[in-house]
């Protein structure tokens, strides 16, 4: 059975954390398939749970949504940086937090048209650095509420699943040790 290919694929803008391009694709029966597509810079996203077994959510406002929202630390992986580095960087710069135990979670990717990698990651025996000056404060959450508040999409959707994923290996992890 033959395969689309690509025939052809052109940059339409390029910065430092986005490229939008147009790919023309011939499919097997022959028709000609024009997308644009986009891909971004790959992202951590940290869901940091206390020794008190609670996730701490902060409040940030986004300004692609106009509002401020709850959330966990995230943010893009530098060029020169492995994703377990931008998670540690990214909890310390937003939280003012230290982790000890950094426990990979799993990946994420973007969908056909939208090309992105996500590393989501549990960070856990937190301790606090008082040189850094957090972006947010931190508000304890109960893995029951934090939960709630992730199935009432009221953590974002990537977000959100990756919360209940950290509680959920959180509480596998506790019952195996």
């Amino acid at each position: 059975m033959q395969q689309s290919k690509i025939i052809s694929s052109k940059t339409l803008y390029q910065d430092n954390y986005t490229k939008v391009f147009k790919v023309e694709t011939q499919k097997p029966n022959g028709k000609i398939s024009t997308r644009v597509q986009m891909q971004k810079r790959s992202f951590v996203i940290v869901v940091p749970i206390n020794k008190e077994k609670q996730v701490l959510l902060g409040r940030e406002f986004r300004s692609a949504l106009q509002k401020t929202v709850w959330m966990v630390p995230t943010g893009f992986v530098d060029p020169k940086e492995s994703p377990q580095k931008t998670a540690k960087r990214e909890l310390l710069e937003e939280t003012g937090l230290l982790s000890k135990k950094l426990i990979p979670l799993y990946n994420l990717t973007g969908s056909s048209e939208y090309q992105q990698k996500g590393f989501a990651f549990l960070a856990t025996n937190l301790t606090k650095d008082d040189s850094i000056t957090p972006e947010y404060k931190t508000i304890p959450t109960s893995f029951q509420k934090a939960t709630k508040m992730a199935l009432e999409n009221k953590l974002g959707d990537r977000i959100g699943l990756v919360v209940i994923a950290a509680i959920e290996r959180f509480k596998n992890f506790q019952r195996a040790n």
